[in-house]
């Protein structure tokens, strides 16, 4: 019996296919037959990495965001699993307490320019442009806070990059850091706004033409978006539509 039981270990092992040299399956339909390579080549049960990360199998599949990742290094000690491509949690009280990862993200910089505005300075593109219009879209006001978002994400593949909408707290990958956007608008006036997450996870902005500003640890859920007018007003949460994160890669 006890041959028996390799004999059938060493079939299904042989069943793996290879997929593009980044995520293996084996095929009989169970999560625990489903593979990864490591960083030395070896099969490791992708089953481990879920516990680690919180990843979610839908319809006995990976996601499809980690699907369209390539999963490369993997380190493997002592069966404790993390994917290389992961960086360690850095504390964010502004998140409700507890760690998330920062990825990429790097340290609050100051730009005074007039000439780069909020999406300028969060999308890191160092110029003053609208959401779409790497895309090729004719931006115009009065845009859902969704739209703004699917245009970000328009304008990030046009440029290289990737973005992806995520929830406040996900994992997000080494290459990528969060931003956050809302928009509001009442009977004279409409606008966006975008914030980015600094490396220490507290966030900054830049409002148009103005310095940009470091937010410190805030929640970007429940901060209050206030818009200040040319003549020195302040509307109290001015963009008060639901705030959405994304996930967006570094040039």
């Amino acid at each position: 019996m006890k041959r028996f039981k390799k004999i059938v270990t060493y079939v299904l092992l042989a069943t793996v296919i290879i997929i593009s040299g980044d995520i293996t399956k084996v095929s009989a339909a169970s999560k625990y037959q489903e593979f990864v390579k490591d960083s030395t080549g070896k099969l490791v049960h992708i089953s481990q990495i879920e516990k680690q990360t919180n990843y979610i199998y839908r319809d006995n599949s990976l996601e499809s965001e980690i699907a369209l990742k390539k999963i490369e290094a993997i380190r493997v000690n002592n069966s404790s699993i993390t994917p290389a491509f992961i960086t360690p949690y850095a504390t964010d009280p502004g998140n409700g307490g507890g760690g998330i990862n920062v990825g990429i993200a790097w340290a609050y910089t100051a730009n005074n320019r007039t000439d780069v505005n909020c999406y300028g300075y969060a999308g890191n593109f160092g110029f003053a442009l609208n959401p779409g219009e790497v895309k090729g879209y004719k931006f115009s006001s009065g845009l859902p806070v969704k739209t703004i978002a699917n245009y970000i994400m328009y304008d990030m593949q046009s440029a290289g990059r990737s973005a992806r909408i995520i929830n406040q707290a996900d994992v997000i990958y080494s290459n990528e850091y969060r931003i956050a956007i809302r928009t509001g608008e009442n009977t004279k006036h409409w606008d966006y706004h975008v914030v980015m997450q600094c490396s220490d996870a507290g966030w900054c902005d830049k409002p148009g033409q103005a310095p940009s500003r470091y937010l410190g640890q805030i929640n970007p859920s429940t901060y209050s978006w206030d818009f200040k007018y040319n003549n020195g007003t302040v509307e109290k949460n001015f963009y008060n539509s639901e705030t959405i994160y994304l996930a967006v890669s570094k040039f």
